[in-house]
C-alpha cells in the first residue's frame, strides 16, 4: 500500500509542476483595450435558458452594461420550453433593446445543445459568445473577446474563467476554490495541446468553425458537454486555434448551487461526460486525481488502524504542499479568498468528495433544469 501511494504521489507531483509551468507560460490576451469601430467583428451572444426567471434579468443587464457599441453585438436568448416567467421577462427587455431577441425552441426540440444550434443558425455575428441564464458578466467581457479575436485571426475558440457569485458565504468560497483549480487545469492542459475542460458559462468560437466541425454531431444525444465536446472537435481540426483569456476582466460569475441536492446533481452532470471522451488523457487525468485522493483516504484510515504513522504523515504532507501550490495559484487568478483554515478543511473533505462523485457520476440519475437524466 505504501509503495502504491508513493508511486501515485510521484505521478501527482509531476502532474502538478506540469500544470503550473504551463499556466505560468500562458500569455495574457483580451484586455479590452482596443477601441471598437463599426466595421470590426460582430459578436452574437447566445444564452440558452430554461426556467431562469430568477436570474435572466440580471444576466441581460450585465451584458447590456458592457462598454461596446450595440452595432457590434447582438444578444439571442433561446428558450428551452420554460414553464416559469422567463419568456415574459426577456420580452420586456427585447422591447427596450432592439439588439436583444428571444427565440423559442420548436416542439420536439429540447436541451442545451439544440438551443445553441438554433441560436447559431440565427446569429448574425462572426463570433459566437456563450453564457448561461444565471450568470453575470463583467463590463469588459465583450471587449475582451473582441480584442482577442482581432489581435490573432488564427483563434477559432477562446474561453475564460468562471466563479460562483458569493456574498460572504464560507461554503460557497470553498466551492470557488475547487472551481478556480478546475479553470486553471483546463487552461493549462489546453496550453499543452491537450484540451480537457472548459465551462459553458464563458466560452466563444467563430461561427464558421462551429459549422465546419458540424457542431454537436456525434454527441447530440449526450445531455451535457456542449462545451467540452466542441472543444475537442475544434482542437482536432485546428491544433493551435484555441486560446484562454488569462485576465480578470473576462471572468464570469454564476449562481452557486442552492442546496446539497442541487450541488450533487450539478457535479454528477459535470462528471458524467468523462466516460464519453475517447482520448487516453481524458481518462488518465481523472484516474490520477481519483487515485491521489483515494490514497489520501487510505492514509487517513491507516493513521487510525496501523503503526505507519510516519509514512502516512509524509504522504499527506507532500500531497498537502502540492495541493497548496494548486490552490494559491488558481485562487490568485480567479480572485477567491483562500485561508489556511480553508486549505486544511479541503485537505480533509476533498478526498472523500472526489471519491464519492467518481462513483456517483457513473451511476443513477441526476436532475437538471427540471428534467431527469440517466448516467
Amino acid at each position: 500500500m505504501i509503495i502504491i501511494g508513493a508511486g501515485v504521489l510521484i505521478l501527482f507531483m509531476i502532474f502538478t509542476f506540469w500544470i503550473l509551468t504551463s499556466w505560468v507560460s500562458i500569455k495574457t490576451i483580451g484586455l479590452g483595450n482596443i477601441k471598437t469601430e463599426t466595421n470590426e467583428l460582430m459578436i452574437s451572444v447566445l444564452i440558452p435558458v430554461r426556467n431562469e426567471g430568477l436570474n435572466i434579468e440580471s444576466t441581460l443587464e450585465s451584458i447590456l452594461k458592457n462598454k461596446m457599441s450595440s452595432t457590434l453585438y447582438e444578444v439571442i436568448v433561446i428558450d428551452d420550453h420554460s414553464d416559469d416567467n422567463t419568456r415574459d421577462l426577456v420580452e420586456l427587455i427585447v422591447r427596450k433593446f432592439p439588439h436583444v431577441q428571444l427565440i423559442a425552441l420548436k416542439d420536439g426540440l429540447s436541451g442545451k445543445k439544440k438551443a445553441i444550434e438554433t441560436g447559431v443558425s440565427k446569429a448574425k455575428g462572426e463570433i459566437i459568445l456563450c453564457t448561461d441564464g444565471d450568470c453575470k458578466v463583467p463590463e469588459l467581457w465583450l471587449q475582451s473577446y473582441h480584442e482577442a479575436y482581432l489581435k490573432d485571426a488564427n483563434f477559432k475558440l477562446i474561453f475564460g474563467g468562471v466563479k460562483y457569485e458569493n456574498h460572504g458565504n464560507y461554503l460557497i468560497n470553498l466551492l470557488n476554490v475547487e472551481l478556480s483549480i478546475l479553470v486553471m487545469i483546463g487552461a493549462a492542459t489546453m496550453n499543452r495541446g491537450i484540451p480537457t475542460m472548459i465551462n459553458g458559462a464563458n466560452f466563444s468560437y467563430k461561427k464558421e468553425t462551429f459549422l465546419y466541425v458540424n457542431g454537436y454531431k456525434g454527441n447530440e444525444n449526450i445531455p451535457s458537454g456542449d462545451d467540452e465536446f466542441l472543444l475537442r472537435k475544434v482542437k482536432t481540426q485546428y491544433s493551435s486555434g484555441i486560446g484562454f483569456l488569462k485576465n480578470t476582466k473576462s471572468i464570469v460569475e454564476t449562481v452557486p448551487p442552492k442546496s446539497i441536492i442541487e450541488l450533487i446533481d450539478q457535479r454528477r452532470r459535470w462528471g458524467s461526460k468523462w466516460k464519453h471522451h475517447h482520448e487516453a488523457y481524458s481518462k488518465l487525468i481523472p484516474i490520477l486525481i481519483f487515485s491521489i485522493n483515494a490514497s489520501a483516504i487510505g492514509a487517513f484510515i491507516q493513521l487510525l488502524t496501523t503503526s505507519n504513522v510516519v509514512e502516512c504523515f509524509t504522504f499527506l504532507g507532500f500531497k498537502g504542499i502540492l495541493d497548496f501550490l494548486f490552490m494559491r495559484t488558481a485562487t490568485n487568478f480567479i480572485g477567491v479568498k483562500s485561508s489556511l483554515l480553508s486549505f486544511f478543511l479541503l485537505e480533509i473533505i476533498y478526498p472523500f468528495y472526489v471519491v464519492f462523485f467518481a462513483f456517483a457520476s457513473n451511476f443513477g440519475r441526476y436532475s437538471w433544469k427540471g428534467r431527469v437524466y440517466e448516467n
